[in-house]
């Protein structure tokens, strides 16, 4: 009889251990040796801003697995504080430095999977030596500890998954509105920049959906598509069902819908406002986007007709309008 395959997973947190677990339920056999530098696998990423807010109150919560429940379930060797120093491809081989006992050995494999993870961008700023990154439970003590003793004010630097929620975590609404009220006045000055002149290529209504208070990239959106020479009516954030729905019903020359979420946590409402739509005007395009929605799948999951991504946005509608103009038989203005 052969003797199993040993495989050698770098990495211990979503994309690592999703590997791992994968791979025991295609291979009962196989020896699963997972190498996690940091002190924790296989916890809630995702999770980790909504306890600095105390929307998840409880710190275990976060943490799915451990070394030894792992090891019970799935027969895997999880090994944290642990870290890949060289690999020798050659030879199949991995050097490890075992952080608590700093002492280094080497390890055979005959498949290696590498999931390390990326490394928190640190700006080229004065004072960025201070700053904390939040990518694991450590990092988040730290931060929690920090902001427990120092005070609420927080400035997040990163408008990803993990920045979006920390802000959506940790600052209350009225933080949130003066904040956005702030940059909006701003954006407002600098609005009639964003203006194109000459004949109008039809209306986009923006909205968001209820419970969703991030109106920045709203108020951004809009100017980079009335630069592209469209009219926007902004209903804002917050938007009932109801109000999205007249406001279409009364937009004579209507391109589009678009549809703003910036948190997971606001999804649901969004799928909500677009089935309310599709279901009183079924022909609208309703086009679904912002850091919630990473990609088309999840727009058409929501039931949205169209992603918007960034300077893909642009052409959508552009192409929306032309189908328009030709259904309508008028020329379509580029």
């Amino acid at each position: 009889m052969d003797s199993p395959q040993r495989v050698i997973i770098v990495g211990g947190v979503a994309g690592g251990m999703s590997a791992a677990t994968r791979l025991r339920r295609l291979d009962e056999h196989a020896s699963i040796i997972v190498i996690e530098r940091g002190e924790h696998v296989s916890f809630a990423n995702c999770g980790l801003p909504y306890h600095l807010g105390d929307a998840i109150p409880d710190r275990e919560s976060l943490l799915l697995h451990t070394p030894e429940t792992l090891a019970a379930k799935f027969q895997i060797d999880v090994r944290p504080q642990h870290e890949v120093l060289a690999i020798d491809r050659s030879a199949h081989t991995v050097t490890v430095r075992d952080l608590r006992a700093d002492a280094v050995s080497e390890m055979a494999y005959d498949k290696l999977v590498l999931s390390p993870g990326a490394s928190a961008v640190r700006p080229p700023l004065p004072g960025v030596e201070l700053a904390f990154v939040l990518r694991n439970v450590t990092d988040l003590d730290w931060l929690k500890a920090a902001l427990d003793s120092r005070g609420p004010e927080v400035v997040v630097v990163g408008a990803g998954f993990i920045g979006v929620e920390v802000a959506d975590g940790r600052a209350s609404a009225v933080d949130e509105r003066i904040a956005v009220a702030t940059a909006t006045r701003l954006v407002a000055r600098l609005g009639g920049q964003f203006v194109r002149r000459g004949r109008r290529r039809g209306t986009i209504v923006l909205a968001g959906p209820c419970g969703e208070h991030h109106g920045l990239p709203l108020a951004l959106v809009a100017n980079l598509v009335r630069h592209a020479g469209f009219s926007v009516i902004e209903l804002g954030t917050d938007t009932p069902p109801a109000d999205l729905i007249e406001a279409v019903g009364r937009t004579g020359d209507l391109v589009a819908v678009g549809i703003g979420v910036t948190t997971t946590a606001r999804l649901q409402a969004a799928i909500d406002l677009i089935a309310a739509v599709r279901a009183a005007h079924p022909a609208v395009p309703v086009l679904l986007g912002g850091q919630a929605v990473r990609n088309t799948e999840i727009a058409a999951l929501a039931g949205a007709t169209h992603w918007s991504a960034g300077p893909d946005l642009v052409g959508t509608l552009a192409e929306l309008a032309a189908a328009r103009a030709r259904r309508l038989g008028s020329p379509a203005t580029t």
